[in-house]
C-alpha cells in the first residue's frame, strides 16, 4: 500500500491526508464504542467478547455466566422426598435483556454502534466530498 500510495500525484497524497486528519478523532471515537472494544479484544486477544448473561430464575435463583462460564441449561426444584415424583427439569432460557457488554445492555450497545456507524459514513462521504470535490481518486489496483 505504501508503494501505491507514494506514487500518487503530490495533490491526490495531500487531499487524502487532509481527509484523514480531519476524520482520525470522529474514526477513533466510533471503535472505542463498546462493541468496537470488544471486537478488537477478541480478534486480537481472548478471541471472547466480553459480555455477560445474568438470568433470574424463578424461587430467587441467578445465574451468572460468560463465554467461558456458561449458565446451566436446567434447573430442578428441590422438594421433599415424599414430592420427589413431581421434580421435573425446568430450560433456564436467557432471553435478550439478559445479555451486558461492558455494564450495559448488548441491545442498547448494538442500536448505538449501529447508529454510530450510519453517523460516521454519512459525515465520511460529506467529509470527502468537501475534501476531494470532482477531483480524481485512486482506488489501489486488486493485486496489492
Amino acid at each position: 500500500m505504501r508503494e501505491w500510495f507514494n506514487a500518487l500525484d503530490r495533490e491526490e497524497r495531500e487531499r487524502r491526508h487532509e481527509f484523514e486528519a480531519n476524520f482520525k478523532a470522529d474514526y477513533v471515537a466510533f471503535c472505542e464504542l463498546p462493541l468496537g472494544t470488544a471486537r478488537h479484544i477478541s480478534e486480537h486477544r481472548t478471541d471472547l467478547p466480553p459480555v455477560t448473561v445474568t438470568v433470574s430464575r424463578r424461587f430467587g435463583i441467578m445465574y451468572h455466566g460468560d463465554p467461558v462460564k456458561p449458565i446451566p441449561i436446567s434447573e430442578t426444584r428441590k422438594l421433599p422426598p415424599e414430592y420427589g415424583w413431581m421434580e421435573k427439569p425446568t430450560a433456564v432460557e436467557p432471553n435478550w435483556r439478559d445479555f451486558h457488554i461492558d455494564g450495559k445492555p448488548l441491545f442498547e450497545a448494538c442500536r448505538e454502534y449501529f447508529d454510530r456507524a450510519q453517523a460516521l459514513a454519512v459525515q465520511a462521504r460529506a467529509l470527502a466530498e468537501k475534501v476531494h470535490g470532482a477531483s480524481k481518486l485512486t482506488w489501489p489496483s486488486s493485486d496489492m
